[in-house]
């Protein structure tokens, strides 16, 4: 009897053991990410993206918990999408993506350490900058002047302002008294959501531009077309209406300014380049004008002044080239005069 007690004695003295830590699923644990870390600190387009990443791999790792991925198993799920019809942009940012997640696990202890950090991200594809000539650019706007979009297209072509902060545009960012534009939101298209007006990305895209004539007649024009579709609607047009919008008073959509914008440029005959390109090629030409590049990288709110300087290089080869041209052609005619 007495030895049973003892034994029993011993059994309430001894320590019981630490509840041991659930690991959760692949899944859960990056739907906890999205929620606590990307809901809460990025953009809703950003949002969106990272949770196509993290579906993605989810979907394409072979493990159940955050703890069992490998480095290999990284490398082997991006060999195996190289293999497939998967643009090498979205697969990079798919990885660092992931990566900010592993970080964010292995903050909180569910790692050891971020295996993603050893992979080696296939290079970005190298693509040769497309972007119209003055010329090119100056037969546009010929084209659409009087045209209901002129004002968005004398605004890309003369101001290099994005397409969302084009849309994001107010009346009460216009100031015709003073000839200038205040740029201080944009507008993005989020599924579910037509409408989202947000601040801008970056610190230097809030900007105050002057206001040049050609783009100042497209908006006087906008305004015009405004008041009589505000009094055809029996409304009066308010400051904060937005700028740009349909024939019924609605929000013009972003694949309707593409749609349009490549209309035009077929009718036209023009190089085929994307809507943003233009924003390059009006920084191309206010380079060519001799406007510094750090001006130009204000007007355009660069974050950093290298991505006008690529734009810069580019210009500088063009009047290399130009100058080359001359210099054969000045040799042309000097052996010309001598026979």
């Amino acid at each position: 009897a007495i030895d049973r007690g003892m034994s029993e004695l011993r059994m309430h003295d001894a320590p019981t053991p630490a509840p041991q830590r659930m690991t959760p699923e692949l899944p859960e644990w990056l739907e906890t990410w999205l929620r606590e870390h990307v809901g809460v600190r990025l953009r809703p387009l950003t949002q969106l993206a990272y949770a196509r990443a993290a579906r993605n791999f989810a979907e394409a790792l072979d493990c159940s918990t955050p703890e069992q991925v490998t480095a290999a198993m990284l490398a082997d799920v991006i060999a195996r999408w190289l293999r497939e019809p998967r643009s090498v942009h979205r697969i990079r940012a798919g990885v660092r993506s992931f990566t900010m997640a592993l970080d964010w696990a292995a903050a909180r202890g569910l790692v050891e350490r971020n295996v993603a950090r050893a992979i080696t991200l296939p290079p970005p594809p190298r693509t040769q900058p497309r972007w119209w000539t003055p010329v090119q650019l100056v037969t546009l706007l010929r084209a659409t002047d009087g045209h209901a979009l002129d004002g968005v297209f004398t605004l890309a072509a003369l101001l290099g302002v994005r397409r969302g902060e084009i849309m994001g545009l107010c009346w009460r960012h216009l100031d015709f008294e003073q000839d200038l534009i205040r740029i201080d939101q944009e507008r993005v298209e989020v599924p579910h959501r037509r409408l989202h007006l947000q601040p801008p990305k970056t610190r230097s895209s809030f900007r105050t531009l002057a206001m040049p004539a050609r783009v100042r007649s497209a908006l006087l024009h906008t305004r015009a077309l405004s008041d009589a579709r505000a009094l055809r609607l029996g409304r009066e047009r308010r400051q904060d209406d937005l700028v740009i919008l349909t024939r019924t008073g609605a929000p013009i959509c972003g694949s309707y300014l593409h749609w349009a914008f490549d209309r035009r440029i077929r009718q036209l005959g023009l190089p085929r380049i994307r809507f943003h390109d233009v924003r390059h090629s009006a920084a191309s030409w206010m380079l060519s004008l001799g406007l510094s590049p750090r001006t130009v990288a204000d007007t355009l709110g660069h974050l950093r002044i290298e991505t006008t300087l690529m734009i810069y290089a580019h210009v500088c080869l063009d009047q290399k080239r130009a100058a080359a041209e001359a210099i054969d052609a000045a040799m042309a005619e000097h052996e010309r005069r001598r026979t």
